[in-house]
Formats: C-alpha cells, sequence, structure tokens
C-alpha cells in the first residue's frame, strides 16, 4: 500500500467519525429526553469526537514522518538485501544495468572434479574443479563475453582459487543480444572439502559482486 492510499484510509476513518457524530446529534435533538440532557450527552459526544479527531491527526502527522521518499527506499533496499541470497547449481542470476533493466542473465550448470592434469603446468593442484556455466544476453545492445576473470572462487576455508590449464573445453564466445553461450573454466583446489563459493562480477572493475553461488564439486 503507498504512501497516498494509506494516508486516504486515515482520512476516510475521520470523514466516518464525522458523520456519525452528527446523526448522533441529530438523534439526540430529536429525543424526548430533555433539553439538559440532550446538552450534555452532546458535550460528551464532541469531546470523545475532539480526542478522536486528535489521534487520527496524530497517526497520519506520524505516516508523513516515516513515510517519506527516502525512507521508502531505505526500507526497500533493506528487504532486498534481506531476500537476496547466495544461489546454488541450476539456479540463475539476473543482472540489471545502470538503469535498472534486465540486460543479462548466468547460470552455473555443473560443478565436477576431474582426474586430468597438465604436466607442464607448475601450479599445485591436489584437485582439478571444472565449473560449466551459461551467460545470455538479454538486452545489451553490445556484445556480451563472460570468462574466468568474472569469476572468483573461494575453498571451504576462505583461499581463492587460481585457474588451472586443464579440463575445460568449451571456451566462451562474445554474444550478441537475445543470444547465449555455455562455456567452461577449471581451478586448481588444495581443500579437502568440496564446498565451493563462486562470486560473479558483471564488472571486472566492481568491487562487489553482482551475484553469489555456493555449490559442490562432484
Amino acid at each position: 500500500m503507498n504512501k497516498e492510499k494509506l494516508k486516504s484510509v486515515f482520512t476516510s476513518k475521520i470523514a466516518i467519525g464525522i458523520i456519525c457524530f452528527i446523526i448522533g446529534g441529530i438523534a439526540l435533538g430529536n429525543s424526548n429526553s430533555g433539553v439538559n440532557l440532550t446538552k450534555e450527552r452532546y458535550d460528551q459526544l464532541l469531546e470523545f469526537e475532539k480526542v478522536a479527531l486528535q489521534k487520527e491527526g496524530e497517526a497520519v502527522e506520524t505516516l508523513n514522518e516515516e513515510l517519506t521518499e527516502e525512507n521508502l527506499d531505505n526500507k526497500i533496499n533493506e528487504k532486498t538485501e534481506e531476500d537476496k541470497r547466495p544461489l546454488s547449481i541450476g539456479e540463475t542470476a539476473y543482472i540489471n544495468d545502470k538503469n535498472g533493466v534486465k540486460s543479462m542473465a548466468i547460470t552455473i550448470d555443473n560443478v565436477k572434479l576431474t582426474d586430468e592434469r597438465n604436466q607442464f603446468s607448475e601450479k599445485e593442484a591436489e584437485k582439478v574443479v571444472v565449473i560449466e556455466y551459461t551467460y545470455e544476453n538479454i538486452a545489451d545492445e553490445e556484445n556480451l563475453y563472460v570468462f574466468d576473470s568474472n569469476f572468483k572462487v573461494y575453498d571451504a576455508s576462505g583461499n581463492v582459487l587460481e585457474t588451472y590449464p586443464a579440463g575445460a573445453e568449451k571456451y566462451p564466445q562474445a554474444i550478441s543480444k537475445g543470444k547465449k553461450c555455455t562455456a567452461n573454466m577449471s581451478f586448481a583446489l588444495n581443500n579437502e572439502s568440496n564446498n565451493l563459493e563462486l562470486e560473479f562480477y558483471d564488472n571486472m572493475f566492481d568491487g562487489k559482486a553482482s551475484e553469489v553461488f555456493n555449490v559442490i564439486a562432484e
């Protein structure tokens, strides 16, 4: 319910109270209880109505203070942050552009361990994880290209993983609006746990991740 609707509710309550007061006064005026009794009751009703109107006015004033545009934006942002949670394998994240328009989508399709090793690589790799992902250009007029530099991958201990030159067979491509691409990337994992956290950055120069995925390598 927006601010104007809330205010109209309070206003309607005040109007109803005034109407009831008038009707009550008319009814008392037509009663056979005598002028003095009617006057006393009339004054009593008038006092009750003043108190009711005062309370309604205070409520409207409080509402005006609480529902400023800035406060509403803050509450919406707080709710959005609360609702935001890490995604899992198969769940799609939608990324908006600077104008708030949905521009792209990213999905982690699967995360698998591979026995492949690169004999020429000097990187230590107790395990090698191959992450397959799909990205879609929904509304970007420029070609979209998502590769391993758009991701940061962490193990269960919080250590960032390095890319590893083995296991990846599908390479990312620059795609135009309305198109999709599926690619994969490999990382060296030196941890007993296969739990991973993937941070996705649609802007590699932005310090805040666009989306986070919690996955398990199998």
